[in-house]
């Protein structure tokens, strides 16, 4: 089950749980009034009195702790039943900088092409120069790309046998109405190559996926700052563990690939950008909102619950030591 339905469900069951304290309450509020208009003609209220440190003084003191701490203790062991999580529907800002590594392979070695200028320092003899081809689509004119295709050409010795492609393209992804988010994320994929020189073509749709809601502003990032590329030790595995560790990332779905007769090896990625839907954490105002109307129903419930079973102690002689005073005959 997906995190998205995952939230659904959870918010609707929060809801009716709401809807049913509330109810309850309601109901407890009507009856309290409708027994206090007919009691109109008898006394005007009732003092009950005993010693303090009688055992009906007890009683009557851990009911009252029960009635207010029951729905507190409640709301702590379910972890609350006010909305945690929103959903924030947005087609993202997404745009490509320039930052990727491609790996090839073959039965005994490898060769690399990055924008990673202290990775290819460390390992130039490896190191390939690919060319790089890129073209984005804004179809509706609003400032955001619907469409994104890189090209890379990668031009290789002719003894060099490729079998397998690695790559990772980062993206930098942006919301700025339903949420204000920031975030470097990665494409990460990997292929077999039936022929070294061939022209590898992938498209599909780009997708997001994350880890837990995400605060209403977040911002993500792999490296510091652009500037502090050179002094961050890189490498593939490196790179890796630091996209699966991060909170939000992206993928292609629904994805098509084919192999094309070429002069060199080339790969091109192209993928459409639509709206995504994420996973909100609720602010901390909306939590408090939230868990004060939902304790408050729980409370007057509770209040309700146990005056009558406090009623019926009196009423039954459950409780001794209680001296019942009519305020109308004090008068006389």
């Amino acid at each position: 089950m997906s995190l998205e339905r995952v939230s659904r469900v959870y918010n609707c069951c929060s809801l009716t749980f709401a809807f049913i304290s509330l109810t309850a309450s309601l109901i407890g509020g009507l009856v309290v009034s409708v027994r206090w208009l007919s009691d109109q003609d008898g006394p005007l209220f009732r003092e009950m009195r005993a010693a303090s440190c009688s055992f009906s003084s007890l009683i009557v003191t851990l009911l009252r702790i029960l009635k207010i701490g029951l729905p507190f203790l409640f709301l702590i062991f379910t972890r609350g039943v006010w909305q945690k999580t929103s959903i924030a529907w947005e087609t993202p800002f997404v745009s490509f900088f320039g930052d990727y590594m491609l790996i090839v392979k073959s039965e005994n070695d490898y060769r690399f092409a990055s924008s990673f200028p202290q990775l290819n320092t460390i390992d130039s003899s490896h190191l390939v120069f690919s060319n790089l081809e890129t073209s984005a689509l804004d179809s509706d004119q609003d400032g955001k790309n619907d469409l994104l295709t890189l090209n890379f050409h990668l031009p290789l010795e002719e003894n060099f046998t490729v079998v397998h492609l690695d790559w990772i393209v980062f993206l930098d992804y942006r919301l700025m109405k339903s949420m204000d988010l920031e975030a470097d994320v990665a494409l990460v994929g990997s292929t077999s190559v039936p022929d070294p020189k061939a022209s590898f073509e992938m498209s599909g749709v780009l997708g997001s996926n994350q880890l837990a809601p995400i605060p209403e502003t977040f911002k993500q990032r792999l490296f510091p700052s652009k500037s502090d590329l050179r002094a961050i030790e890189l490498s593939y595995s490196t790179l890796i563990g630091k996209i699966r560790g991060q909170m939000l990332g992206v993928d292609i779905l629904r994805s098509s690939s084919s192999w094309l007769p070429s002069s060199d090896l080339s790969f091109r990625l192209s993928f459409t950008i639509p709206s995504q839907t994420l996973i909100r954490a609720t602010t901390t105002w909306e939590l408090l909102k939230w868990a004060w109307i939902q304790y408050l129903a729980l409370l007057l419930a509770s209040d309700y619950l146990f005056t009558r079973l406090l009623d019926s102690f009196y009423e039954n002689g459950v409780i001794d030591g209680f001296t019942q005073y009519n305020i109308d005959e004090m008068k006389k």
